[in-house]
């Protein structure tokens, strides 16, 4: 009879621990299906985000030809709701260039290296994390080559 028992707390050992694999497995999965609904949601979220961004920058460049009150009024209702969302622009003119936040799409000479001359577009925050890196013109040193005296030589 002793054998009998061995056996079925053998089998039951091994039921048991198919069962803690099973619960395992079905926990693995629920994490992925929540880290995927997350990631789904955050793209979605950065996509509406990124047209809203698109539609300031319009109205930015529309405010520069045209001052009318009914617009000025969209445009900072605009503004508000993106403040209301932690949406926070990186305006970088003249400060350093930082491959982080900013995009380099040209390189000019200037008096001073790695500094941000012009920016084409301006660059976004949502909260802690780069909705949109800033476009811009990045200086450049200009190394002017001595001049070879002709009659030196």
């Amino acid at each position: 009879m002793k054998p009998a028992i061995e056996e079925l707390k053998k089998e039951l050992t091994e039921k048991h621990n198919l069962y803690l694999r099973a619960l395992a497995d079905y926990q693995n999965l629920e994490k992925r299906m929540l880290q995927a609904k997350d990631k789904e949601i955050k793209n979605f979220l950065f996509g509406f985000l990124k047209q809203l961004i698109e539609l300031k920058e319009d109205m930015d460049k529309a405010q520069t030809f045209n001052q009318d009150p009914g617009l000025k009024l969209v445009y900072n209702k605009l503004k508000s709701i993106l403040n209301r969302y932690s949406i926070r622009e990186i305006n970088p003119l003249n400060k350093e260039f930082s491959p982080e936040t900013m995009e380099c799409v040209q390189t000019v000479f200037g008096k001073k290296s790695n500094l941000v001359v012009q920016v084409f577009s301006k660059g976004y925050f949502y909260n802690d994390e780069l909705l949109q890196p800033a476009k811009v013109a990045v200086s450049q040193l200009e190394v002017i080559p001595p001049t070879v005296d002709k009659k030196q030589q």
